[in-house]
């Protein structure tokens, strides 16, 4: 508790990784936690900071050059809505009585590499329940009543959506502005590619064709664009590969420059596809987990 990640540290022994360089949160003290391996699972953009702030301490993670780079999030805020006139709209009858959350897995480009040129897909997350009309006159038991009489049950899709991974979006370390304990920050670049926002307008419209399809009506599409980092996905920038000269981790999350230390957050990621991240990063750190277990048993760590 109360400590400030700051590099991973080197062993000038062996030139490999000897622990985690951190401050004492409160006295600013610098100290230092050691071990035989380092995993490194702060999050993506906090992992990649640590690993490139450790080249001023004597560890290089960039021989590839790819380290900071291929950052992606997804894009969304975007879907359309629609209200089912032939449902009871009665706090009894939907949520919160029962759950009825949905989602729709990416259909598009699943038995073909692309659809009107665009690549990737997207999924759906939505809900359907009633809409109260909270803006209904009256006063005490009216208002109860007409917030009831004229609600709607209404259903929305909302997409998430690809993003591909580019080299031109990357975060690169800045000395010049630090944080409130004197470490340097990160400079992030990012913008979503043409392809980004195809999927977006296209899950648009599809949701919208598919609520009408169902006999919603007043289907309306709504949102825009997401800025990068909104949707609190992101992944990338110390890539895992099998070829060490485009990546920075091999295929088990070890850093190709320093042989124990890994990386098992989202920073190790190749792609993003269109799902949630966070049970995918669980499965890649236990499975590293394992792999550094058996290696030890082996005595590889000394």
């Amino acid at each position: 508790m109360d400590a400030v990640a700051s590099h991973v540290t080197r062993d000038p022994r062996t030139g490999n990784a000897a622990g985690v360089g951190y401050l004492d949160r409160n006295t600013r003290a610098a100290r230092e936690v050691r071990g035989k391996v380092v995993v490194l699972c702060a999050s993506t953009l906090e992992s990649t900071r640590l690993l490139m702030h450790s080249a001023d301490h004597g560890l290089d993670f960039n021989s590839s050059g790819m380290l900071g780079h291929f950052l992606m999030d997804h894009i969304y805020r975007g879907g359309a809505g629609g209200v089912m006139p032939e449902l009871e709209a009665k706090p009894w009858v939907g949520m919160p009585v029962r759950p009825n959350g949905m989602y729709l897995p990416r259909f598009r480009n699943i038995d073909r590499p692309h659809t009107n040129g665009m690549i990737r897909g997207y999924g759906y997350q939505g809900g359907s329940s009633p809409g109260f009309r909270l803006g209904a006159k009256g006063f005490g038991a009216k208002f109860k009543q007409a917030v009831h009489d004229e609600s709607q049950w209404s259903t929305q899709f909302g997409a998430w959506c690809e993003c591909l991974p580019r080299y031109d979006n990357y975060v690169v370390l800045n000395k010049d502005r630090r944080d409130a304990w004197g470490l340097p920050t990160l400079d992030i670049n990012f913008d979503w590619c043409d392809n980004d926002l195809t999927l977006w307008r296209d899950a648009r419209v599809q949701a919208a064709e598919m609520l009408e399809a169902t006999g919603h009506k007043n289907v309306r599409m709504y949102g825009n664009p997401s800025v990068g980092g909104f949707c609190i996905h992101e992944v990338g920038t110390a890539r895992m590969g099998r070829d060490p000269k485009k990546s920075v981790l091999n295929t088990w999350t070890r850093t190709n420059d320093v042989n124990n230390v890994f990386v098992t957050d989202g920073a190790a990621w190749a792609s993003i596809g269109c799902q949630n991240p966070t049970l995918t990063m669980m499965a890649i750190t236990a499975r590293t987990a394992d792999y550094i277990a058996e290696e030890g048993r082996k005595g590889v760590w000394g």
